[in-house]
């Protein structure tokens, strides 16, 4: 399961819809959490995710992988190495603004970021399909 949009959260005390409705459906169709590995990108959503799976699926073995971009991060034994490599690029920018998914409010900030000549003294990156 690849966890990687903002959930929606109807209030502050409940749970996630995404990750709500995931074990749901596994309940309902009876599969088993035991073999999955959930990567998400939000950091601290961990025992959200856990508990959910406990709650709904009745399972304390879901194992979560919590990391902005686990496709690119290199594997444990290089780890040591990449650290210290030289070569690695670093950016130095006024900002950040990482979009996923194509959502009115992302496009409204990169608008008003166009109109106000931000764009090019920032990082900002987007995965919209067009």
């Amino acid at each position: 399961m690849l966890h990687d949009d903002t959930d929606y959260y109807p209030n502050l005390n409940s749970v996630g819809n995404t990750v709500y409705n995931f074990f749901r459906l596994c309940a309902n169709f009876d599969i088993s959490v035991n073999h999955i590995l959930f990567f998400t990108n939000h950091y601290n959503i961990e025992e959200e995710i856990k508990s959910v799976a406990k709650t709904v699926c009745n399972s304390n073995n879901i194992a979560v992988i919590c990391t902005s971009l686990w496709a690119d991060y290199p594997l444990d034994n290089n780890i040591d190495q990449t650290l210290l490599d030289d070569s690695v690029t670093t950016y130095e920018a006024l900002y950040a603004c990482l979009n996923g998914q194509c959502r009115e409010h992302r496009l409204l900030t990169l608008c008003m970021m166009s109109e106000h000549r931000l764009l090019d003294r920032g990082v900002v990156s987007y995965h919209f399909k067009k």
